[in-house]
């Protein structure tokens, strides 16, 4: 394979260069919904512009102001109604887990605190494992969905988790790439574009094959949208990103990722080590990439999950998009005028169900149950919890107390304040299991005398 074959061509670059410059200074002049495709500069909110039936939804509102006051549409006019409302920010979480199963009870509360809209995870599986005995079932968060890269032998896996009524899709197109592990989403924004969100991760003993394919990857998803954000751990030790630099040759592997970004324009947002290990000196090797870097804002550097040694990364987006977001109607059945209740059943003359067949006996039955709940049961406006179930103010403080823990050694970088971090990481660690195993144990304990607890 030709290394110099994955590049963009000289005319490309300079072609790009120049739509991009025009992109920029007619956006800066207040135009709204221009987008590069084909080689030209169009505008979507254009009447000439070909629109799919779910972007006509919103036109009217997207050719005033894309990005518009929050406004809510209900979709469906029945007791679960689907209430679709704009957000103008896009808040994400990221780390490398290194083996996540072991610290998803971590996970779940660092979630409940924090409520990103997607989370990012690279490593998500153990070393040396079977794909056979691989069920993504036992990766799951409460509230979220899952799209993971394809599972291979030796692979780390890496994972999307997207909130519940997100635009969102999997990008099947770039997922089919021959690049080891990574997985790529769409999400869909409400000017009628797409935000490309891509997870990658290149292990250390990653070979120059491998690696070349991955510059192939980052061309070929730069070319395929105009607004792109990717996240992972790439394991590039020897570049300085503060210059931009490398120590290594112009034939290194290190040097041509480097003329790769900047290539395809993408620009790199952290600064700090993401990875620390005693002994060894801090190393940035998780990288955030965008297209435009006045879209990110609020990098948070936290601490790691678990026994993990890379940091965790949260950031905000600045795009808007529709969020579905669930209005079901709840009863509260505890609050019921059961005796009530027993008075309308019993005045219902249930004999005539013995003359109906079984659809039309059902639909009377489910008609009369309907109407009375409807009459004794109060109704509830349900509430989306954030937290566990099994989380405790004790499991909750443990983990924001490692937190101050580690942002003490990473300022003073001393032995000590290393093993105390270690101290309160393993009562965090304990807090979270404990707290679990409490609850757990609990519904066992009480499921004869109050099964609805289960």
């Amino acid at each position: 394979m030709q290394k110099y074959l994955l590049h963009l061509t000289y005319k490309q670059r300079q072609e790009n260069f120049v739509l991009r410059r025009e992109l920029d200074s007619r956006r800066a002049a207040g135009e709204t919904g221009l987008v590069i495709s084909r080689g030209k500069i169009i505008n979507k909110h254009s009447t000439n512009f070909t629109r799919t039936k779910s972007q006509d939804v919103h036109a009217v509102s997207m050719i005033t102001n894309p990005f518009a006051p929050v406004k809510t549409k209900i979709l469906e006019p029945n007791n679960v109604n689907i209430v679709e409302s704009t957000v103008n920010k896009l808040k994400i979480y990221y780390t490398n887990a290194d083996s996540l199963l072991n610290k998803l009870d971590e996970l779940c509360v660092v979630i409940g605190e924090s409520d990103p809209d997607i989370v990012i995870i690279t490593e998500m599986f153990p070393k040396n494992f079977n794909a056979d005995e691989i069920h993504m079932s036992e990766y799951t968060l409460p509230g979220y969905d899952c799209w993971c890269g394809t599972i291979k032998k030796h692979s780390r896996g890496v994972g999307i988790y997207a909130k519940h009524g997100l635009p969102i899709t999997p990008c099947s197109e770039i997922n089919e790439h021959c690049f080891r592990e990574h997985v790529w989403c769409k999400v869909q924004l409400n000017n009628g574009s797409n935000l490309l969100l891509g997870a990658i991760y290149r292990s250390p003993n990653s070979d120059d094959d491998n690696t070349e394919l991955l510059f192939d990857l980052l061309n070929n998803c730069c070319l395929t949208s105009n607004s792109i954000c990717i996240v992972g751990d790439f394991n590039f030790p020897t570049i300085c990103w503060d210059s931009w630099t490398t120590s290594r040759s112009e034939n290194h592997i290190s040097f041509q990722f480097i003329e790769c970004v900047r290539d395809n324009y993408l620009q790199q947002l952290l600064s700090k080590p993401t990875r620390y290990r005693n002994g060894q000196t801090p190393r940035l090797l998780d990288l955030l990439f965008i297209d435009n870097e006045h879209n990110a804002e609020n990098i948070i550097y936290g601490n790691p999950i678990g026994l993990s040694d890379h940091v965790s990364i949260m950031f905000e987006l600045k795009y808007s998009y529709f969020m579905n977001k669930n209005n079901a109607v709840h009863y509260n059945f505890y609050r019921g005028r059961y005796n009530e209740a027993r008075v309308i059943l019993g005045s219902v003359d249930w004999s005539i169900l013995e003359t109906l067949d079984i659809n039309n006996g059902w639909n009377m039955f489910d008609e009369k149950m309907k109407n009375c709940i409807q009459r004794v049961i109060p109704i509830s406006k349900s509430i989306g919890r954030k937290k566990p179930l099994w989380m405790d103010n004790k499991a909750l403080r443990a983990v924001k107390k490692k937190y101050k823990s580690w942002k003490r050694y990473t300022y003073t970088r001393s032995y000590n304040d290393y093993a105390t971090y270690c101290g309160d990481r393993n009562k965090a660690s304990r807090a979270t299991r404990f707290a679990k195993t409490r609850y757990e144990q609990g519904l066992v304990d009480c499921i004869g005398e109050n099964p609805k607890e289960f």
